[in-house]
């Protein structure tokens, strides 16, 4: 029983050491929010940073990081991730292929942008997008749903986007924006705009 006993303190110990531990580092955590260096993913990036990638062979070789902040009202965002080029090429395509769909609508842009910013009901984005149909925008909601970029907490409250989700679709938006104006000041000639006024007067 005695030994039973023992067992016991040193569990809580250990326990009340964990605590204490959690504690200082909510309180750092807190600390650099309150400096104005708060990160959204402060473990996604020290992750990121420490964690060795495995040796690389093949012919895609290579490291790619994305790293960057933005602030939207008054919240700071911070986000840095480090991927090999290996594990971009070995993904399957089936989970690449609907983030790009999803993303393949200037409505659906709109959206994403608006949400980035602040949360808003189906009404409020059917004014922002000018929408006289209801069914229209509901379908550029589906699809953004299913490619899990926004999300509604319930039928009828208002769609936002995760935290977590803030800077990787802005990082999109930006790598869609210098693929859209890499011919700019090459000296060749762009690829034709039109599809982009054909997609809003079509509704697709």
């Amino acid at each position: 029983m005695p030994d039973s006993q023992d067992r016991l303190s040193v569990l809580e110990e250990q326990v009340a050491d964990l605590q204490a531990r959690l504690t200082a580092l909510e309180n750092q955590l807190s600390s650099r929010g309150q400096e104005g260096a708060a990160s959204a993913f402060p473990f996604a990036q020290m992750i990121s940073d420490r964690e060795p990638h495995p040796p690389q062979t093949g012919t895609v070789q290579g490291t790619l990081r994305y790293t960057g902040s933005i602030q939207i009202g008054e919240q700071p965002f911070r986000f840095q991730q480090t991927l090999t080029a290996q594990s971009l090429f070995a993904a399957a395509p089936e989970l690449l292929a609907p983030i790009f769909a999803a993303l393949s609508s200037p409505h659906r842009v709109i959206i994403l942008r608006t949400l980035c910013e602040r949360a808003c009901t189906a009404q409020q984005l059917q004014e922002v997008l000018g929408m006289g149909s209801a069914g229209q925008l509901y379908h550029h909601l589906k699809e953004l749903l299913a490619a899990g970029l926004i999300t509604q907490r319930e039928r009828s409250s208002a769609y936002t986007i995760e935290s977590a989700k803030v800077v990787p679709i802005c990082v999109a938006l930006m790598v869609a924006f210098s693929l859209a104006t890499f011919f700019q000041g090459t000296g060749k000639s762009a690829p034709p705009a039109s599809s982009q006024g054909d997609d809003l007067a079509g509704g697709t």
